[in-house]
């Protein structure tokens, strides 16, 4: 039986995987998995090509019976594609950008990566009724995702959003206000009604998934430019750049990449940058104040709503 835990990010706590959290209980920070045994000594060595979806990466995915748990619509495998029109944009012509379509995803977003991880977990461990706040996508996502799944799902959106419909399993509620509000009334539905918190920002098995875009992605790069890659990124030669709202994504890429420069496979960070609509809510101020905790909202003045959220983490 495969071997992994949740991984405080900040204390190293260690935690049995049992049930579903989304901190850690000493304190307070958002959790990762640590899989003990497990050694990769070549980017090949983490991928299990007979598998299908982001199942590819089974070794680095919290789920234990594959065969029996893990849900799939065959997202991830996406095309990374060098744009000739986005280097001519650029202006410059000694830098290579690279597009990472993943509207070829089964609903168009990379959420479905943290979709499938989810929701194979919240089947395997048995958890069958969840609560989340969302955001258009997210909340397709998961819908079209518990089709397998079969959980009993309540989603909380901000009234200005699409509503999705996910047929008997999935009540969709519109609550006035922002995100915010909306994520507070998923939680205080589930301490009510019984059901389990998905925590949004800090669900552990979303991040898992959403990981599998920087393996998958590394991979690609590995493919074109071989054992330069590693020299490359030591060098500060690669960048990543990624539309955000909260940053949920940054810290899957992160966690990512810190697992590859522990096994060995590269050296250094790559250059994280997350770019956000104008007036939205930033997630690098508070980070430069030295917060560690949002007392309040930040006012939101984007016209993008699908990337607003006021409580950047």
């Amino acid at each position: 039986m495969r071997e992994f835990y949740y991984e405080c990010f900040e204390c190293g706590e260690l935690f049995q995987p049992v049930g579903h959290m989304i901190e850690c209980s000493e304190c307070g920070s958002i959790l990762q998995y640590f899989y003990p045994k497990l050694k990769i000594r070549r980017f090949n060595d983490l991928v299990l090509p007979f598998m299908k979806g982001v199942w590819i990466f089974q070794k680095v995915l919290p789920i234990r019976w594959v065969h029996t748990s893990a849900v799939s619509l065959g997202e991830g495998g996406t095309p990374l594609t060098l744009s000739k029109a986005a280097m001519d944009f650029i202006g410059v012509n000694n830098v290579s950008v690279f597009l990472k379509n993943e509207m070829l995803n089964p609903t168009g977003t990379f959420k479905d990566r943290g979709s499938a991880v989810s929701l194979s977990v919240f089947k395997e461990r048995n958890i069958l009724e969840v609560s989340l706040a969302s955001l258009s996508d997210t909340s397709a996502s998961y819908v079209a995702y518990n089709r397998d799944a079969g959980r009993k799902i309540a989603i909380f959106s901000p009234s200005r959003q699409r509503i999705v419909d996910g047929g008997e399993s999935v009540v969709t509620v519109s609550v006035e206000g922002a995100f915010h509000d909306a994520e507070a009334m998923a939680r205080a539905f589930a301490e009510g009604a019984g059901f389990v918190f998905d925590g949004g920002f800090k669900n552990p098995n979303m991040t898992a998934g959403l990981e599998t875009l920087a393996y998958e992605i590394l991979i690609q790069l590995y493919q074109k430019y071989g054992k330069r890659l590693k020299e490359m990124i030591e060098n500060g030669k690669v960048w990543y750049i990624h539309p955000t709202a909260s940053g949920s994504t940054l810290i899957a890429w992160y966690q990512a990449l810190d697992r590859m420069n522990e096994w060995g496979l590269i050296k250094g960070f790559i250059r994280l940058v997350c770019v956000q609509p104008e007036g939205c809510p930033s997630i690098v101020d508070p980070a430069l104040k030295k917060l560690k905790k949002l007392e309040a909202p930040i006012k939101s003045e984007t016209w993008v709503k699908e990337l607003e959220v006021e409580w950047p983490k």
